[in-house]
């Protein structure tokens, strides 16, 4: 954000863009859209797995087995909302 006006491609916290921008081959040179396919921006399977364990470190939380699909890791977007409803779930619960 800047001048006071909202990023519409950015909607998550800065948490949760530092993790992610850790595990990116790239790291702070991309610049990060709701739309972007983790995959084109350089994320494999095993940097995946990386990037789920840091982000159930840095929000302590843990990942539902039924959240590890595809669809959650498809985009900046559908990490972030996944991660959204597993914190939400997690802190009713715990």
């Amino acid at each position: 954000m800047t001048g006071g006006t909202p990023d519409i491609g950015r909607m998550w916290d800065g948490r949760f863009e530092e993790v992610l921008r850790r595990h990116l081959p790239a790291g702070d040179s991309v610049e990060l859209r709701a739309d972007h396919e983790l995959s084109k921006l350089g994320l494999d399977s095993l940097e995946i797995i990386r990037l789920l364990l840091d982000m159930e470190e840095s929000y302590a939380i843990a990942f539902p087995d039924e959240r590890l699909t595809g669809e959650t890791f498809q985009t900046v977007a559908s990490l972030w909302a996944a991660l959204c409803e597993v914190v939400a779930e997690q802190t009713v619960d715990g």
